[in-house]
């Protein structure tokens, strides 16, 4: 078998960049590839990016979160992909990462998104669990996990808030520094109403303090902002207005987060 088939036997995926650190000669390495493609050891996914055939499993394709970490130079999972990467939030068709350049790229009825959201702040290494191997990849921790599923309206405000309290019943720290920290760094003003709410709604489950959310109150402005999701209009009758971080809630989703004592 070649070194570069050894190589990443285990780790089942890697890159040309990756594969030409062990075969130190650039074309040399094309060339390996190569035979290795038509010998059918590897498979392509996109330009650069490649992935063993084990010997035990002809119809083997790598997990999406790990090709989303490979897909982009320094790709970091976000929004909803880290949510679930937490095993707080279901599997979805569209894998959000941080990168670069904005883009998308669709492979195997999977989206790949690629956000550009700096600075890079609360990002963290972490060993993820594949089905055939523990791989490192650059993840958003919780708190800009939360952030960005806001920033980017990547989730439902009601899904958002079920993941965050199920975060607690799994021991998942939330730290209110942390999120005061980052919404300072990254200088937007709706951000501070919609997790102002949304850290209210769960209040009791992380035990958090009026003093907690002061410091997120007393940057609020007096625009009132509305929470726009997928698959809802914005249709003035359908909305609830919440004085205290003046945002404006779909009915149906406030209904949930309050339900209407009897």
């Amino acid at each position: 078998m070649h070194k570069l088939y050894t190589q990443f036997y285990a780790q089942r995926l890697f890159t040309l960049t990756e594969a030409n650190k062990i075969v130190k000669d650039y074309q040399v390495c094309k060339n390996a590839l190569q035979r290795l493609l038509k010998k059918n050891q590897i498979k392509r996914i996109t330009s650069g990016l490649y992935y063993i055939i084990p010997i035990d499993n002809k119809d083997f394709y790598p997990d999406p979160i790990h090709i989303a970490s490979k897909l982009r130079e320094n790709a970091i999972i976000s929004c909803n992909s880290a949510l679930y990467t937490y095993k707080i939030y279901t599997k979805e068709n569209t894998i959000y990462s941080i990168a670069t350049h904005a883009s998308k790229i669709r492979l195997k009825d999977i989206t790949y998104r690629f956000l550009t959201k700096k600075p890079e702040i609360g990002i963290n290494e972490l060993e993820y669990t594949a089905p055939y191997a523990k791989v490192e990849i650059r993840i958003t921790d919780f708190e800009r996990t939360i952030i960005d599923c806001l920033w980017n309206k990547s989730i439902h405000i009601d899904q958002l808030i079920n993941a965050i309290k199920y975060a607690k019943s799994i021991n998942i720290p939330l730290t209110i520094p942390k999120i005061v920290t980052y919404l300072e760094k990254l200088k937007k003003p709706i951000l501070y109403h919609k997790i102002g709410f949304v850290l209210e709604a769960v209040k009791e489950h992380y035990t958090i303090s009026e003093s907690d959310l002061e410091p997120i109150k007393k940057k609020l402005s007096k625009k009132i902002f509305y929470f726009r999701e997928r698959g809802l209009r914005l249709t003035r009758p359908r909305y609830v207005f919440n004085n205290t971080w003046r945002v404006m809630i779909h009915e149906k989703n406030y209904v949930m987060i309050y339900p209407k004592k009897e």
